[in-house]
């Protein structure tokens, strides 16, 4: 009987400080959401300065630079490769540029262009010590996106057994 109550009242005490550590871990998760909202909230602020500025200062790369890098963390993929491809083509010389226009390119899965402009970035600039590692990045994506089509069904193959009739 004294084990019974001993083992009752544990259970109690473990099942209240789970509790609190789940209304711990849910205003954890709740500041963090919060924290999140209010980043993305002034990025979204800093993107339409940035892009009042550049209408008063259109060839200004450093502005440009920014907004891509910017939108690349938004997780504005497309935005951010257009933003670099035309500064790539505005600033050849620039490997900087390059390699992460080829970041942004490997991570929006635009891997037939990353491609090119490895390429690129190889010729241009055969000393730089980033080109490597760019492939592997490169090298993976290719893999990973290639693990998904053998993933998918055939597009004329039945979703089901009874779809075949």
């Amino acid at each position: 009987l004294l084990a019974q109550r001993a083992q009752l009242r544990y259970d109690t005490l473990y099942g209240d400080a789970m509790e609190e550590i789940r209304d711990g871990e849910k205003e954890l998760a709740d500041g963090w959401l919060e924290y999140r909202t209010e980043r993305a909230d002034a990025e979204k602020e800093l993107a339409d300065a940035y892009q009042e500025l550049l209408e008063k200062d259109p060839g200004n790369t450093n502005l440009e630079e920014s907004l891509a890098y910017l939108y690349a963390r938004q997780g504005d993929l497309p935005h951010s490769a257009a933003t670099y491809r035309k500064l790539t083509e505005r600033n050849p010389y620039d490997q900087k540029l390059l390699e992460n226009f080829i970041t942004v390119l490997v991570s929006g899965n635009y891997l037939e262009e990353a491609e090119l402009a490895l390429e690129r970035l190889k010729t241009d600039f055969p000393d730089n010590t980033t080109a490597e590692e760019l492939e592997k990045k490169l090298a993976a994506a290719w893999e990973e996106q290639e693990g998904r089509r053998q993933e998918e069904p055939p597009e004329d193959a039945p979703l089901n057994e009874g779809d075949a009739a």
